[in-house]
């Protein structure tokens, strides 16, 4: 079948309209076709998602600018 066809009998432009992420692999398991394209844009979807890191950085740059606004303000005078 069409990928065309496929994304229209299985309604996956409601997926573009809340914006999530989709793809149609060709491929063929008898073949052994298309199958490791698909799996590696699965992986490579997951694996941008798991960016555990941000969230420790932005605490540092929080607090870093917690104790300059603290140590230029003359409050102790």
């Amino acid at each position: 079948m069409p990928l065309d066809e496929m994304k229209e009998k299985l309604d996956l432009s409601k997926f573009d309209e809340i914006k999530r992420k989709w793809h149609l692999q060709p491929s063929s398991a008898t073949k052994n076709e298309g199958l490791d394209k698909g799996f590696q844009w699965l992986a490579n979807t997951l694996k941008s998602k798991t960016d555990y890191t941000q969230p420790i950085l932005e605490t540092i740059n929080d607090s870093k600018t917690m104790k300059d606004d603290l140590l230029h303000r003359k409050w102790w005078k």
